[in-house]
């Protein structure tokens, strides 16, 4: 008998399995959209467009996640909201794909970069708040179905297979065709259904609450948590906006692109799987400092391995990035689950990847200076040091918390 709880259940995985077919298809290779759409007369990119792009996107969380956040938390709207997100995703995304047209006004490089600039204000607004939004309905149906909140890997695990299968599947088609604007009607079609599936899961009525904001005041361990965030993120994801960009420099084709995305991955899913006793048996402290660990020596082997520009090297080198990556996310969801009251439990998510989406805007303009005067493969090695900087500093000042420095 299926019943209620079994399809919300299903719901969500259904919402992280099209969320992710948006973001997959797109992340790994937005990078390389832009150098091809955006290029300087004599043919090079335009590594400075290109870099305020991907600067400029991610600020626009300095507005979204607060916003959205409270929002979720004060109303309990988060399928309205991710509803609205998703609608102004696909916007954004048909304002980011006219500009890869040959058509679309040859030669007028400023035009071409309006619309690009337009679709990031929409897709740079609108995107941020999406995973948090879902994070925090997953943790809250968890709760209130009484079931274990460290069962949460069981639902993010559906977002990491989709992730495998679509940058897979982008690669070998990528590689067909040897077209960009594929990967942003695959994002926009992912989007279309998130948004469709959200209505599902609307309530007519709004019922405010009144928060404890004196909580998240107070909770000077989450804050000294978020410090790490920054540092952290300003290494790590910003040159994974860049590691397409980088592959492509070293003449790694589309396909091995691709392919190095989806087995980045793979050994996320058995880590996602079993988070639950993962989570019982080290905490989320050394999981967190196990992966991050793990993602910095990713890092240092791309570095190792592009001047001898193997395209089966950087898979392997990228092989380790879902267990990293899979044991520090459960870690800070578990983090910020425990530390988070219920009725900012959508604040604290946002506030965290808010600091995140920052850290990623610096870490992106770092790197296009780097990649000006340097290279793309000394952008990787900066990286890896920044990485290594935010796990010392989490190891000394982010230690195991008191019963003082408990946020609710």
């Amino acid at each position: 008998m299926i019943t209620k709880k079994n399809l919300s259940a299903l719901r969500l995985k259904f919402i992280f399995w099209f969320v992710f077919v948006g973001t997959a298809s797109v992340t790994p290779f937005i990078g390389l959209y832009y150098k091809n759409v955006l290029r300087a007369p004599d043919g090079a990119p335009f590594i400075e467009l290109i870099g305020v792009l991907l600067f400029v996107n991610p600020l626009f969380s300095l507005l979204s996640n607060p916003l959205i956040g409270i929002l979720s938390d004060k109303f309990k709207i988060k399928d309205k909201l991710l509803f609205t997100c998703s609608v102004f995703l696909v916007v954004g995304a048909v304002f980011t794909v006219l500009p890869g047209f040959s058509s679309f006004y040859p030669g007028n490089l400023f035009l071409r970069f309006g619309f690009l600039a337009l679709g990031v204000l929409f897709i740079g607004f609108f995107q941020s708040p999406i995973i948090p939004l879902l994070n925090t309905e997953t943790l809250d149906f968890l709760h209130n179905n009484n079931l274990d909140r460290r069962n949460y890997g069981n639902y993010r695990v559906v977002g990491t297979l989709s992730w495998i299968v679509v940058t897979f599947i982008m690669g070998i088609v990528l590689h067909l065709f040897n077209d960009m604007i594929i990967t942003l009607f695959f994002y926009a079609g992912g989007f279309c259904v998130v948004a469709f599936l959200a209505i599902k899961g609307m309530k007519a009525k709004l019922k405010p609450v009144k928060l404890p904001w004196h909580l998240l005041k107070g909770d000077r361990y989450f804050q000294k948590f978020l410090v790490f965030v920054f540092l952290q993120s300003m290494g790590l994801f910003s040159s994974f906006n860049f590691t397409s960009y980088f592959m492509d420099d070293l003449n790694v084709g589309l396909f091995f692109i691709g392919l190095s995305f989806a087995v980045a991955a793979f050994l996320e899913v058995p880590v996602m799987l079993k988070s639950r006793q993962i989570i019982h048996k080290f905490g989320y402290r050394k999981m967190i400092m196990a992966g991050t660990v793990i993602l910095i020596i990713k890092l240092f082997l791309l570095f190792i391995f592009a001047p001898l520009r193997i395209a089966w090297l950087m898979v392997l080198a990228m092989s380790v990035h879902g267990l990293g990556f899979g044991l520090q996310n459960n870690g800070m969801i578990e983090l910020i689950a425990e530390q988070a009251h219920k009725d900012l439990r959508a604040t604290y998510m946002n506030l965290f990847n808010m600091v995140r989406m920052i850290a990623i805007a610096f870490g992106n303009l770092l790197n296009t200076y780097i990649i000006k005067f340097f290279d793309s493969t000394w952008m990787i090695f900066v990286n890896a040091l920044v990485v290594s900087i935010a796990i010392f500093y989490f190891f000394l000042f982010v230690r195991e918390k008191n019963f003082a420095e408990r946020g609710g």
